[in-house]
């Protein structure tokens, strides 16, 4: 007869032993997750790394990589250009405390740099290396700040290929937040510019100021999951909409005040032809809820929420929309297909219980597409300010 081994006589059975092990490395992978999580958020930076944040920019020093927690004082004013990039940018906290991202008195950096970048690395194997969990707070940042992941040719190609929408988003930064942030001043195009596949990104108490040629917010195609609440749009948007919803999905803008809307509060819409570049995802599942649009007075040159709002521009676009064409995804026409019928496909959208002060929402909420939802919205005598 075989003699019992130690394990059967403690009543681990032959097999038995691997199960246990393997529900003990499960239990301990659990216990730790929360701890490496928080492992994540980095220390703050060295004293010489502040240093070299708050030098003046110079012709050879312009740009200041940040992988470390800031904390700055109310009175900085930071002349470089600030890039948080790659995996060692997640977990970072920028904490502003009222200090400004702002421009140099003179000479010192390009004048197309930004103040503040969160940007996805690409490696020599072309793997792609996005930030996570990177949170700005309290900042001024005089000019534009930029969300970026995939871009340029890299995105161009990818777009050409089934499955360009996931791995955009797998190349992009996620999980960003944005909150008690001011934009001032005057940007080139834009104030805040978000690229394409950014994911989970949270904007809440924000106010946009100055102005700018562009929209004040662009979200580009492949991005999802954007949040911009509590916040106030000031800006003045010379030539475009507030908020740009391009090829964007399951967007949540609600709860804020919109002051400037001459040219468009929000639009949401799919680009043809840019670059090259497919937009194949739909601008769908995207919120604009309790929010307020406030009038100038002057009747508006362009609607203050368009659905679909290039469904009836493409002809003033013909040269830009044929350079996507070709393949039959997204907003590209299949090869012999009638040239301009390219479609926003802007579906599933909401437009629900908005205020307007001074504008009638009858004319200023234009649909131009199908299966969208708007309801509930009104005019108002007075805005509902934003704490």
């Amino acid at each position: 007869m075989r003699n019992e081994t130690r394990n059967e006589r403690a009543g681990i059975r032959p097999g038995g032993l691997a199960l246990v092990l393997g529900g003990l490395f499960i239990a301990l992978c659990y216990a730790i997750e929360p701890a490496m999580a928080e492992a994540a958020i980095h220390e703050p930076c060295s004293a010489e790394k502040m240093e070299e944040l708050r030098s003046p920019a110079t012709d050879s020093r312009w740009r200041v990589s940040i992988d470390c927690s800031v904390s700055l004082q109310p009175g900085d004013v930071i002349e470089k250009e600030v890039l948080l990039a790659g995996d060692e940018a997640s977990g970072v906290v920028f904490s502003c405390n009222g200090a400004t991202l702002g421009r140099p008195a003179s000479g010192g950096r390009p004048r197309d740099s930004h103040r503040l970048v969160i940007q996805t690395k690409q490696d020599e194997g072309g793997s792609w290396h996005p930030p996570r969990d990177v949170t700005v707070s309290g900042c001024n940042i005089d000019g534009t700040m930029r969300i970026a992941g995939m871009a340029g040719e890299e995105a161009r190609l990818s777009s050409l290929e089934a499955g360009h929408t996931e791995r955009a988003q797998a190349a992009a930064p996620t999980s960003i937040r944005i909150e008690d942030t001011n934009f001032v001043g005057t940007a080139k195009l834009f104030k805040l510019l978000v690229g394409v596949g950014v994911t989970d990104l949270d904007i809440t108490g924000a106010r946009f100021e100055g102005t700018q040629v562009g929209t004040t917010v662009y979200l580009s195609d492949e991005a999802a999951r954007i949040r911009i609440s509590d916040s106030r749009f000031d800006a003045v948007a010379q030539r475009r909409e507030q908020i740009a919803i391009d090829g964007t999905a399951e967007v949540t803008i609600e709860g804020n005040v919109f002051s400037n809307v001459e040219m468009g509060g929000v639009f949401i819409y799919r680009n043809c032809g840019e670059l090259g570049r497919i937009r194949v995802q739909e601008p769908a599942g995207n919120v604009i809820r309790d929010n307020t649009f406030i009038g100038t007075g002057r009747e508006p040159r362009r609607p203050t929420v368009w659905i679909g709002s290039r469904n009836e521009k493409r002809t003033e676009r013909a040269e830009q929309c044929v350079l996507d064409d070709g393949l039959d995804t997204g907003s590209s026409l299949p090869a012999g297909a009638a040239p301009l019928t390219e479609r926003d496909e802007a579906h599933s959208n909401r437009v629900e219980g908005n205020r307007f002060v001074g504008l009638d929402p009858a004319k200023s909420i234009v649909d131009s597409d199908s299966g969208n939802v708007v309801t509930g919205n009104a005019r108002s005598a007075t805005e509902t300010p934003v704490p």
